[in-house]
């Protein structure tokens, strides 16, 4: 556990957002990820968009996601090219992306 008289930093936000999104932090590491959330609006668009990819993925079925190919087809073509036997699964993993993107550099 840090030190709780320690500000917390984006990128020990970002190491703890999952616990604090699950409700598994203690007490003191809670309010330090609150209390810099309260002056960061980047790390508050974090939540924010981990939130939101949360809520996404919840919605997502088993019916809805297209199955992988068989082990041991290639994923590539002879001309080294993805092949379009690939399911496309860009619409599932965008707003983890697009908070990966959001934070580029920040963690660093």
């Amino acid at each position: 556990m840090s030190d709780p008289t320690v500000e917390m930093s984006c990128k020990e936000l970002a190491e703890l957002i999952t616990d604090y999104l699950e409700g598994a932090l203690p007490a003191a590491e809670r309010q330090r990820l609150e209390e810099h959330m309260r002056g960061c609006p980047g790390c508050q668009t974090y939540l924010e968009q981990m939130q939101q990819t949360i809520r996404t993925i919840g919605r997502l079925s088993e019916e809805t996601i297209p199955p992988w190919p068989a082990s041991g087809s290639s994923r590539f073509s002879a001309a080294g090219r993805r092949s379009s036997r690939l399911p496309n699964y860009g619409a599932a993993v965008l707003p983890a992306l697009a908070t990966s993107a959001s934070h580029r550099g920040r963690f660093a």
